[in-house]
């Protein structure tokens, strides 16, 4: 990994921005997929989802993870949206995708509804942590960017993020915004209907790094 890329997953690991703002986002620790996976360079499409489950073992690059539902959704997406197909994180990370979070502190979103960010905190909280997702659009220039859910959308109409996406000359049609893939209410199809206009994005397994 580059040093720009290590710089920035030592600044997610170590952020201590939201100490004493929410118990249920914070103290739960830090994920970042910079902690798991070299990513293509440049980026094909960076999807930006809203927070690390409040485990560990069921973070979305863990292989080992117990709990595959919001993987196996992304995956079924980008298949059915006419991505280059992906099947495992391995073959994620090959075809130049890359999952970014909008908050990078585990949630424990099992705590009762009074333990949980008052719309106030939660906004801080967001904001606290688009520097993070800025650092990783402006390192991994990606060709689109899609937010899944109204925290990465949040975190998507944010200046800084807007300014950087500008700066990349992303086109807006490459901009998408989804509902969030896993308590959408809305059919399948609607959602891969969002998504077919990045169809054929994705890096061919025999491209290098």
């Amino acid at each position: 990994m580059n040093t720009r890329l290590a710089k920035i997953c030592v600044d997610v690991v170590g952020c201590n921005k939201c100490e004493g703002i929410s118990s249920a986002v914070f103290p739960y620790g830090r994920e970042i997929g910079l902690s798991y996976v070299k990513p293509k360079l440049p980026a094909e499409v960076i999807f930006v989802a809203e927070s690390p489950p409040g485990s560990r073992e069921n973070f979305f690059y863990n292989e080992k993870s117990l709990d595959i539902s919001f993987r196996e959704r992304l995956f079924k997406l980008i298949n059915l949206a006419g991505l280059k197909p992906v099947s495992s994180v391995a073959e994620f990370n090959t075809r130049g995708f890359y999952l970014a979070d909008a908050i990078n502190c585990r949630w424990n979103k099992n705590r009762t509804d009074e333990q949980q960010p008052s719309k106030k905190q939660l906004n801080i909280i967001i904001n606290n942590c688009v520097e993070h997702l800025v650092n990783q659009i402006q390192a991994l220039k990606p060709k689109a960017v899609v937010f899944l859910g109204k925290v990465a959308q949040k975190a998507g109409e944010s200046q800084k993020v807007q300014e950087v996406l500008g700066h990349l000359n992303i086109p807006k049609r490459n901009i998408v915004r989804m509902p969030f893939i896993l308590t959408a209410p809305v059919e399948t199809e609607d959602l891969v209907t969002k998504l077919k206009v990045l169809s054929g994005m994705g890096r061919n397994l025999s491209d290098g790094e």
